[in-house]
């Protein structure tokens, strides 16, 4: 008879980005369920931490920043692991993984050769699509970790509660105001669609009684002004105010977002706000639409899409035209269909 692996301690590792952190959730949870008696630790950086915050399955998160992690290294070699995870698979997690003593470990098969070769001549690699999650479960399969159709998480806490009442009393949001959250932002300039449209959208939202709230990390200052000057005085602009527990707090609140396929796209499933999402450069074979989530996905459909994993500073084709060749009506539209009132 088969003996079963009883592990006393795990390490999950996932440096960043935030919506890759995000997408690890799931299984987390799905490790504490096969695992109940484990100690589950995390090792991830320091600023994306705050996505595990208040996280039960979790018993210890490790935290570093780039370029100081000798000490943690030594550290955790001293923990006897009796299994890790490399959910990052980077050069850098596979020298963690390699040094870090445990009795079995695995690490998730990314496909960035077939990936690559979708981008470059769209030829099958990734047409079949998997959600990032489950490409997740299936490193720990051999494990006997198991998907139990649940969806992503973040518990926000308390104090990040606490903060965000504060913030919106003093913009001026009346209790009780149903939100709505614009994300204009994202890493590269091809995921982001034009600021004036998510104006528009916003403005429309916003003559229907919503206090609607702009939302980014401190890079996306800028296209979140440019987005607000179009409508002095008729957004709250909290861009660069908020950390990612009080996002996460405020996305909890919300009846919807709009946003570009970004890091606040993720946290908005975790905590089941429903998402109208604005693809450009990206599609849906890399895996990372809202997962098990309500949302509604807006794209076109272009010979030369995909033409990239994360966008670029620039269109290869010189047009831009995933993401200009989508209005504000057929967003609009999309948000009225998830909110029910399509057609009002």
């Amino acid at each position: 008879m088969k003996k079963t692996w009883r592990p006393g301690r795990i390490l999950i590792i996932r440096f960043g980005a935030i919506g890759d952190v995000v997408l690890t959730t799931a299984l987390i949870r799905q490790i504490r369920v096969a695992f109940p008696q484990a100690g589950i630790e995390y090792l991830v950086k320091s600023r994306h931490a705050g996505l595990l915050a208040n996280n039960p399955a979790l018993t210890r998160i490790w935290t570093f920043e780039s370029g100081l992690f000798v000490p943690l290294l030594r550290t955790l070699c001293a923990r006897r692991y009796d299994g890790i995870v490399d959910l990052q698979s980077s050069l850098r997690s596979r020298i963690f993984a390699f040094l870090i003593p445990a009795r079995r470990k695995v690490r998730v098969r990314i496909g960035r050769l077939r990936r690559l070769i979708f981008v470059r001549f769209r030829r099958d690699g990734c047409r079949t699509v998997r959600d990032v999650p489950d490409k997740y479960l299936e490193a720990v399969r051999s494990w006997g970790v198991t998907d139990d159709d649940g969806g992503l998480e973040i518990h926000p806490g308390e104090g990040a509660e606490a903060v965000l009442s504060g913030l919106l009393e003093s913009s001026g949001v009346s209790p009780g105001q149903k939100l709505l959250v614009l994300a204009p932002g994202a890493g590269r300039a091809t995921k982001r669609w034009p600021p004036e449209r998510f104006a528009e959208t916003g403005a429309y939202f916003r003559g229907k009684g919503f206090a609607v709230i702009l939302v980014g990390a401190g890079d996306d200052t800028g296209v979140c002004h440019e987005t607000e000057a179009r409508y002095p005085h008729l957004f709250v602009n909290l861009c660069g105010r908020l950390r990612i527990e009080e996002t996460a707090a405020l996305l909890t609140r919300s009846t919807l977002l709009i946003t570009n396929d970004t890091g606040v796209m993720h946290i908005a499933a975790a905590v089941e706000c429903p998402v109208v999402a604005i693809f450009g450069p990206t599609t849906r074979h890399f895996g990372f639409f809202p997962f098990r989530a309500s949302h509604v996905v807006v794209e076109r459909d272009m010979d030369c899409r995909p033409c990239s994993f994360h966008g670029t500073s620039r269109c290869p084709e010189n047009h831009f035209g995933c993401m200009r060749g989508i209005d504000p009506g057929r967003v609009i539209r999309a948000a009225e269909t998830l909110l029910g009132t399509e057609g009002e």
